[in-house]
C-alpha cells in the first residue's frame, strides 16, 4: 500500500481512487495519509468494504481537512465509534457514505456535533465559522467553500431561535453560503471574495468577531507588506474612501516598511550587478590570457619545427 500511495502523490491529474473490497485495514489507511494531506485534484475516495475500522476512518477523516474531496465512501468498514475535531473538519465534503456500519450513540452524537451545542446559538455561530472562520485571513481562506445552502430550524421545546443575536448570525451565514454559490466551481475565488467582505472591512469584521468572540482588529500584520498596495486598491473599489481611510491608518507603518524594503533591495541590485561587472571583468582578463598563452605555445611549436627541418 505505501508503494502505492507514495507514487499516487506524484499524480496531479488524479480524480477517483477506488479501493472497495481490498482486505486491508486501519494499517493500510495510515499509509495513505500522507497522499490525502497532499493530494491536491482528488474527489472521491472509495473505501467501501475494507476492515478500516474506526482508528482509520478517523485517520482518513482527519486527513482530509485540507484536501478537494468532497465524497468519502466507507461503507461495510467495521466502523462502531468516531472521534470529528472541529479543527479538522474537511472543508470541501459533500457526502459521506457509512451505511453497514454499527456505529454507537457516541459515534452518532460526534456526526452530529456540528449541531449538537448546548444551545441553539451556539450552534448557529459553528455554522457560521465553518463556512467563514475570520480568526484569521489564512482561516477564511481554509473555510468551507462549497456548501451552498444551510438553514437551521429551531427546536421550540429545547429553547433558542428568534432572538437578535441568532437571526444575525443567520444572515451572516446566508451572506456566506451566497459567496460559496456565486462561486460554485471556484474555490480560491471564493475565498478571495470572503477575504475582502469580512476581513477588509472594518465595521463588518468588528460585527462578525463580536458574535464569534474573536479579535475585531483588521489582521494586516498576517499581509506581506509588498502586498499591501494591491490590498488597500481592493478595499478602496470594494468598501469606498472611508473604509480605505481606515485601513491606511492601520497599516502605515507595514506601507513604511514596504518603502524602506523597496530602497533596501534596490540598494542590493545595484550592489550585484557592480559584483557581477566586476566578476564579468575578470572572467574576461582570464580569458584574454589563456589565450595569449595558447598563441605563446603554439609560437614556441612552430620555432622547433622549423628547427628540426633545418636539421
Amino acid at each position: 500500500m505505501s508503494f502505492l500511495f507514495r507514487g499516487l502523490t506524484k499524480s496531479n491529474t488524479i480524480k477517483y481512487v477506488t479501493l472497495y473490497e481490498n482486505d486491508f485495514g486501519a494499517e493500510g489507511v495510515l499509509t495513505m495519509v500522507p497522499f490525502l494531506q497532499n493530494v491536491d485534484y482528488l474527489e472521491e475516495l472509495n473505501l467501501n468494504d475494507n476492515t478500516i475500522t474506526s482508528e482509520g476512518f478517523n485517520s482518513v477523516f482527519r486527513a482530509q481537512h485540507g484536501s478537494a474531496i468532497n465524497y468519502l465512501r466507507c461503507s461495510g468498514c467495521g466502523i462502531d465509534s468516531i472521534k470529528i475535531d472541529n479543527d479538522y473538519i474537511p472543508r470541501n465534503l459533500r457526502i459521506l457514505g457509512l451505511c453497514h456500519n454499527t456505529i454507537n450513540a457516541d459515534g452518532c452524537r460526534e456526526l452530529a456535533k456540528l449541531l449538537q451545542q448546548s444551545d441553539f446559538g451556539g450552534r448557529m455561530k459553528l455554522l457560521l465559522k465553518v463556512v467563514n472562520d475570520i480568526s484569521s485571513i489564512e482561516s477564511t481562506l481554509r473555510s468551507n467553500h462549497t456548501l451552498n445552502l444551510i438553514n437551521v430550524v429551531a427546536n421550540d421545546d429545547a429553547g433558542g431561535g428568534g432572538d437578535k443575536e441568532s437571526e444575525e448570525v443567520q444572515q451572516q451565514i446566508n451572506d456566506t453560503v451566497m459567496i460559496n454559490r456565486r462561486n460554485r466551481n471556484n474555490p480560491e475565488a471564493a475565498g478571495k471574495e470572503k477575504v475582502i467582505h469580512s476581513q477588509l472591512n472594518s465595521i463588518k469584521r468588528k460585527n462578525m468577531a463580536a458574535l464569534l468572540g474573536v479579535d475585531g482588529e483588521v489582521l494586516y500584520s498576517e499581509i506581506n507588506c509588498l502586498h499591501l498596495p494591491e490590498v488597500l486598491s481592493m478595499i478602496g473599489e470594494s468598501h469606498g474612501q472611508g473604509e480605505l481611510y481606515i485601513a491606511l491608518k492601520s497599516s502605515i507603518a507595514a506601507l513604511l516598511s514596504t518603502v524602506d524594503r523597496k530602497q533596501s533591495l534596490q540598494q542590493q541590485r545595484a550592489y550585484h550587478r557592480a559584483k557581477l561587472k566586476a566578476i564579468e571583468a575578470e572572467i574576461a582578463a582570464i580569458e584574454g590570457a589563456e589565450e595569449n598563452a595558447e598563441v605563446s605555445r603554439g609560437m614556441k611549436r612552430t620555432r622547433r619545427d622549423v628547427c628540426s627541418n633545418s636539421w
